[in-house]
């Protein structure tokens, strides 16, 4: 999200002021301290005039890779995660839930 907003050209404190936010709350949004909910996400996503399914993917997988960094994770680990998360998928679309 830091990279989009720079392309853009926007400060902090004017970013999150279009979007609705303090300049606090986006600082610690962009330095993962926080989430962000999605309705916050779907007015970045205006702001910074890109696709909301794609600022929401850069989004997380930013979040989620800081994380596994922080928690040490593996690849391996990473990649039976993966292999999971597409069982559940195809669970869930074929009608049987979770």
């Amino acid at each position: 999200m830091r990279h989009l907003r720079k392309g853009q050209k926007l400060t902090q404190a004017r970013f999150a002021k279009e979007v609705g936010l303090t300049a606090g709350q986006l600082s610690r949004l962009e330095a993962g301290e926080i989430l962000t909910r999605e309705v916050d996400l779907v007015k970045m996503a205006k702001v910074l005039d890109t696709e909301y399914e794609e600022l929401k993917r850069q989004y997380f997988s930013d979040k989620f890779s800081q994380e596994l960094l922080i928690s040490g994770c593996s690849l391996e680990t990473l990649d039976l995660a993966r292999e999971k998360l597409l069982r559940l998928q195809s669970t869930r679309s074929h009608g049987r839930g979770l």
